[in-house]
C-alpha cells in the first residue's frame, strides 16, 4: 500500500509539453509508474486504495490527453468504487497512523469523495469522446455518490446537479437544463456560501452562454467575480492587498503564491466568460476600447491557468485567436494566421468541446483546400469513440467550401453525403446540438443536390430546405437576446424565402404555410401554446412582469383643478413621460417573454394547420377562411414578393388550401403614415396584389350581405387596414362588405387561444374612458353603459393592475379603454393615457389575468414587428395574458367616426354577438349612415379584430 501511495505521490503532478507524440519525460515517467502503482493497488486487494489510484492514474492520462486510456482507467476506478463489501482502509489509513486522527472519523466521507471524483473524470472523459449515454451514465452515478454525502460535502453535491445542465446544454434540451438549474437553485437558495453560489452563477453563466443570451452572460460571469473577491477579501487584505474588489489582478498574485488553485480557476474562468460575452455580443469587432478591455480579461485569465495545464489555458488561448482574428479596423490577424493558432489549440485543448470547436473554426475561415484542415478533422474523427456530430459538420462545411471553390478532388457528391449526415448526426433525441450548425449542414446539401440534378427533383431539395427552416425558425425562438435574433434572421433571411418560392413553384401548400409560420419565428404564439401544456410559463411571465412593472410604474398626481388649458399642459408632461418610458419596454420585454420562452417546445409548431382554424372560425354557418400572406424582409427584396396560401372550409368537408406568388408594385414598407392621403391611394393599387385572385373571385360570388369569416395572417404587412381593400371593382364591393376580418400574428396565436365564450352578462365589464380630453368618448361611454348598465369605469393604471393581478377580481369579462394612444417602434412600448395621467404600456398588461374581451377603442393598438421580428403591441400582450379577441386600431383613428362606429358596436356586442362580427356590422351600419365615406377608409378602416370572432 505504501508502495502504491509513494509511487503516486512522487510523480503527482508531471509537466506536460503538450505534445501527445513526444509528451516529455515527467509525464511518460508518470505514466509508467502510474501503472505500477495500479498493480500494487491491486494486489492489496483493497478497493479503496484501487479506487483512489485509478483516479490519480486516469487524472494524469486525460492531463496528456489520452482521453481513451484515461476513461478506461476511470471505468476501473468506478468498479472498484461499486465493489460491497470493500476490504481495507485505503490511503487514508496511512494519514491516521501519521498522526491525523480527522481521516479516521470522515473515511467513510472520503470514500464517497473519491467515488464522485472518479465518476466526474469518467463523465469528462464520455464528454470528450462523444458518447453521451455514457456520459449521462457517469453523471448519473456521480449524483448518487454526491448526495450520500451532500450535507458533509455540499460543494461535490451542488456540482453534480451542474453537470447534468452540461449535459443537458450538449444536447440542446433545454427543459432537461431548467430543471437542473431549478434544483440546484432550490438546494443552494438557504445557504450563504460563496462556494455554492459561484456554482449556481457558473451554470447559469453557461446556459446563458448556450441560449446566446451575449449580456445575461456578461452580467453572471461578473458576479462570479465579485464573488470570488468577496470570498478571499479578509485574508487579501490582511496579506497587504489594497481594496481587493478592484485590485483583481493582486487578489490574483496574492492566491497563486499561496497555492490556491480553487479561487484562482475562478477568477480565470469568470474573466474567460467576460470575455467572450463581450466578443459573441460583436462589441469587440466594432470599440476599440471593449477590445482593449477584452484582451485585458484574458490577460488575467492566462495567469490564472498558467502552470495549472487545466483546460482554462487552451479554452483562453482560443479565445483569444477569436478575437484577434476580428479585431476592429482591420487589425485583426489573417485567416491564415487564425486557422494556423485553431489547429494547435485543436491538439492541445483537454476537452472535447475545445477541440471541435477550435478545428471548426479552423474550417470556416482557412483558404479552401488547405490539407492541415482535413487532417486535423479526419485524425479527430479517428480519436474519437463515435464521430461527433460537430466534427462531422466540420468535414462537410469543409467539404463544400473546397467543392465551390473548385478545389480538386472535392465532388459536389461527396458534399452531399458528408453534409447530410452531419445534419441528421447534429439532432440528438430530436433535438439540435447547434441549429445554425444544422442550417449550414442542410443548406450545404440543398446546393450540393441542385450542382448536380439542376432543376430536376426540387422536392427532395425543398424536402432538405424545410429542415434548415424549422431548425432555423427553432433558434430564432428560443434565443433570449433581441441582437442576436437580429443578427441570425439578417445572416439566414434568404432560407425562408426560397423555401417558399420552392413550395409555390410545386404548388405544395402544406410546405408553404410551414414555411410561413416558420418565417414569423413567432416566441409569442409558441408560449400560448405552451401555456396550456406548462403552468409554469403563466407564472413565469407573470412573476417577471410583476417585478419590472413594479420597478417601473410610478403614477403621477393629477391637480384637482384640472381645466382645458392645464389638460393640454398635463398631456404634453404625460406625452414626455411616455416617451421616456416607452425607451425601457423593449428591454422590459426581453426580460420577461426571454426567460419564458426557453419553457416552451417549438417541436410542437409544425403541427398547426390552417385548415382547422378555417373550421374553427366558422360562425353560424358563416363559412371560415384563412389567408397567409409572406413578404420577406430582406432590405434587398428588389422583386417586392409576395406569397401566400389561401384555405376555405367553404364546402364544409376537407379545407381545401392553394398557394402562389405574386409581385407587388410598390413596397408595402415604404408607405406614408395613414395620416398622409398618399397612404390611401398607393394602397389602393395593393388591393388586386394582397387579396389573391381566388379569395377575390370567391367573395365576389357570394350573395349579397353573406359575409364569411376571414382570418388574415398578415406577415410583414401589419399596417394595412384589408377591410378597405377592393374585391370587385366592377361591383363596387370592398373586402367589409363581404367578410368578417381578424388579424392574428401567426397561426400559433391563434390556434392556441382558448375559444371564447358568449357575452351572457355572467362577468362584469369594466371601462376606462377619458372624456375630458376626447369629448367624443361620451358618446360611447353612454352606449356601452346602455348595454352593461352593472359596468364600472376606472381611471388610472394603478386600478388596472390592481383588477388584473393574480390577486384581483376573477370575473371580469369585458375591459374597454377610449383614451389617447401613441405608437412605439418596438410594440412594446405602445402607451395608453388614463384619465389621471398615468401611463399603461403594452408592456404593462403581461402582469394581468386579461378579460376574454378587450376593446381599444383609441389610437395606435395594433400588432407591430420589432427589429428582430417579434410580434408585440396592446393585442399580443393582452392575448398572452388570456383574451379570447381584442378589438383595436391600426394608427390613429377619427375621434368623431370611432365613438359612431363604437356606440353600434356595443348595441350588438350587448345582446352577445361576437366581437368581430359586431365590429364588422357596426361599420356597415355606419357605411350605410354615410355612404358618402366608403373612399374616406381613413375614418373607418383603422378599427380592427385581433385574435378570434
Amino acid at each position: 500500500m505504501r508502495y502504491a501511495i509513494g509511487l503516486i505521490s512522487v510523480n503527482a503532478a508531471p509537466a506536460w509539453n503538450g505534445d501527445p507524440a513526444d509528451p516529455g519525460p515527467e509525464m511518460s515517467l508518470a505514466r509508467v509508474t502510474g501503472a505500477m502503482a495500479v498493480d500494487q493497488a491491486a494486489t492489496a486487494g483493497d478497493q479503496d486504495l484501487l479506487t483512489w489510484v485509478l483516479l490519480q492514474v486516469a487524472s494524469v492520462a486525460r492531463r496528456a490527453n489520452d482521453f481513451r486510456a484515461s476513461r478506461d482507467l476511470a471505468e476501473k476506478g468506478l468498479a472498484a468504487a461499486m465493489t460491497s463489501p470493500r476490504s481495507g482502509y485505503g490511503p487514508w489509513s496511512l494519514m491516521e497512523a501519521a498522526g491525523n486522527p480527522d481521516w479516521a472519523e470522515e473515511g467513510d466521507i472520503y470514500r464517497q469523495v473519491v467515488a464522485v471524483s472518479v465518476a466526474k473524470l469518467l463523465a469528462a472523459n464520455n464528454s470528450t469522446l462523444g458518447d453521451y449515454l455514457k456520459w449521462k451514465e457517469a453523471l448519473e452515478h456521480r449524483y448518487r455518490f454526491a448526495a450520500s454525502i451532500r450535507s458533509e460535502r455540499p460543494t461535490l453535491y451542488a456540482q453534480s446537479i451542474s453537470g447534468f445542465a452540461g449535459l443537458a446544454r450538449s444536447v440542446g434540451d433545454r427543459r432537461a437544463l431548467l430543471r437542473a438549474e431549478q434544483e440546484l437553485e432550490d438546494f443552494i437558495v438557504n445557504d450563504g456560501s460563496y462556494n455554492l453560489k459561484r456554482i449556481l452563477l457558473a451554470c447559469k453563466a453557461s446556459s446563458a452562454d448556450s441560449m446566446r443570451d451575449w449580456t445575461a452572460m456578461h452580467a453572471l460571469n461578473k458576479e462570479r467575480l465579485q464573488s470570488v473577491l468577496l470570498s478571499v477579501e479578509e485574508q487579501a487584505r490582511a496579506s497587504g492587498v489594497p481594496e481587493p474588489q478592484q485590485n483583481v489582478e493582486d487578489v490574483l498574485s496574492f492566491l497563486k503564491e499561496r497555492g490556491d488553485r480553487v479561487f484562482t480557476a475562478a477568477i480565470g474562468n469568470s474573466c474567460l466568460g467576460q470575455a467572450m460575452a463581450l466578443f459573441r455580443k460583436g462589441d469587440t469587432r466594432t470599440n476599440g476600447d471593449i477590445y482593449a478591455q477584452a484582451m485585458g480579461l484574458l490577460d488575467i485569465a492566462e495567469k490564472a491557468y498558467e502552470g495549472y495545464g487545466s483546460n482554462g489555458f487552451a479554452a483562453t488561448r482560443l479565445s483569444r485567436a477569436r478575437i484577434s482574428h476580428a479585431a476592429p479596423d482591420g487589425r485583426g490577424i489573417s485567416d491564415e494566421a487564425a486557422a494556423a493558432e485553431y489547429l494547435t489549440i485543436s491538439r492541445t485543448g483537454h476537452t472535447g468541446g475545445i477541440r471541435r470547436n477550435a478545428v471548426l473554426d479552423a474550417a470556416i475561415i482557412a483558404p479552401p483546400g488547405n490539407p492541415s484542415v482535413a487532417e486535423r478533422i479526419h485524425e479527430l474523427l479517428e480519436d474519437s469513440q463515435s464521430a461527433h456530430p460537430k466534427l462531422r459538420a466540420a468535414e462537410a462545411i469543409w467539404y463544400h467550401k473546397a467543392a465551390r471553390a473548385d478545389v480538386p478532388g472535392f465532388t459536389w457528391a461527396q458534399v452531399e453525403r458528408l453534409a447530410l449526415d452531419a445534419a441528421n448526426a447534429l439532432v440528438v433525441e430530436g433535438r439540435p446540438i447547434d441549429p445554425l450548425l444544422a442550417v449550414d449542414c442542410w443548406l450545404a446539401a440543398v446546393e450540393a443536390h441542385k450542382e448536380m440534378h439542376g432543376s430536376q427533383q426540387l422536392d427532395i431539395r425543398l424536402e432538405r430546405q424545410l429542415q434548415a427552416v424549422c431548425l432555423l425558425a427553432m433558434h430564432l425562438v428560443t434565443v433570449t437576446y433581441a441582437s442576436e435574433r437580429g443578427r441570425v434572421a439578417r445572416q439566414y433571411f434568404r432560407v425562408f424565402a426560397v423555401a417558399a418560392d420552392m413550395a409555390t413553384r410545386l404548388g405544395n401548400a402544406g410546405a408553404a404555410e410551414i414555411i410561413m409560420e416558420a418565417a414569423r419565428r413567432d416566441r409569442v404564439g409558441v408560449l400560448l401554446g405552451e401555456l396550456s401544456r406548462n403552468p409554469q410559463v403563466h407564472e413565469s411571465i407573470r412573476l417577471a412582469a410583476q417585478q419590472i412593472v413594479v420597478a417601473n410604474t410610478a403614477a403621477p398626481d393629477v391637480p384637482d383643478n384640472v381645466d382645458t388649458g392645464s389638460s393640454a399642459l398635463w398631456t404634453t408632461r404625460s406625452m414626455a413621460d411616455i416617451r421616456t418610458s416607452q425607451a425601457m419596454a423593449a428591454a422590459d420585454a426581453a426580460k420577461i417573454i426571454g426567460p419564458a420562452s426557453t419553457l416552451a417546445d417549438f417541436n410542437e409548431f409544425p403541427k398547426i394547420r390552417s385548415g382547422q382554424i378555417a373550421i374553427d372560425t366558422s360562425i353560424k354557418g358563416r363559412p371560415g377562411i384563412v389567408l397567409q400572406l409572406f413578404r420577406p424582409e430582406d432590405g434587398s427584396n428588389q422583386k417586392q414578393e409576395l406569397f401566400w396560401v389561401l384555405t376555405s372550409s367553404i364546402d364544409k368537408g376537407q379545407p381545401v388550401s392553394q398557394c402562389g406568388k405574386t409581385i407587388l408594385p410598390v413596397n408595402p414598407s415604404t408607405l406614408p403614415p395613414a395620416v398622409d392621403a398618399a397612404f390611401w391611394t398607393e394602397l389602393y393599387q395593393l388591393s388586386e396584389y394582397l387579396l389573391p385572385q381566388p379569395l377575390r373571385e370567391l367573395l365576389s360570388e357570394r350573395a349579397p350581405g353573406s359575409s364569411v369569416s376571414l382570418t388574415i395572417v398578415p406577415t410583414g404587412l401589419l399596417n394595412i387596414p384589408f377591410d378597405s381593400l377592393v374585391v370587385d371593382q366592377d361591383k363596387g364591393l370592398m373586402l367589409i362588405d363581404c367578410a368578417t376580418v381578424i388579424l392574428t400574428g401567426s397561426l400559433a396565436v391563434t390556434d392556441s387561444i382558448v375559444k371564447p365564450g358568449t357575452n351572457d352578462g355572467a362577468g362584469s365589464w369594466i371601462g376606462v374612458y377619458d372624456t375630458q380630453r376626447l369629448p367624443h368618448a361620451e358618446k360611447e361611454r353612454s352606449a356601452m353603459f346602455a348595454s352593461h348598465p352593472s359596468a364600472t369605469t376606472i381611471n388610472t393604471a394603478e386600478e388596472l393592475h390592481t383588477v388584473f393581478s393574480i390577486e384581483g377580481q376573477r370575473n371580469v369579462e369585458v375591459l374597454t379603454l377610449a383614451v389617447h394612444g401613441t405608437a412605439d417602434s418596438s410594440g412594446w412600448g405602445q402607451s395608453k393615457l388614463m384619465p389621471d395621467g398615468s401611463i399603461l404600456r403594452a408592456v404593462d398588461v403581461l402582469r394581468w389575468n386579461a378579460p376574454q374581451y378587450c376593446v381599444l377603442s383609441s389610437c395606435h393598438s395594433s400588432l407591430a414587428a420589432n427589429e428582430s421580428t417579434e410580434l408585440s403591441g396592446f393585442p399580443i400582450a393582452l392575448i398572452l395574458r388570456g383574451a379570447s379577441t381584442v378589438v383595436g386600431s391600426l394608427h390613429e383613428v377619427d375621434d368623431a367616426s370611432t365613438a359612431e362606429i363604437m356606440s353600434a358596436y356595443w348595441a350588438r356586442a350587448g345582446i352577445g354577438t361576437p366581437a368581430a362580427q359586431a365590429l364588422a356590422e357596426a361599420k356597415r351600419d355606419w357605411l350605410g349612415r354615410h355612404p358618402e365615406s366608403r373612399h374616406a377608409p381613413w375614418l373607418w378602416a383603422g378599427l380592427i379584430s385581433y385574435g378570434r370572432p
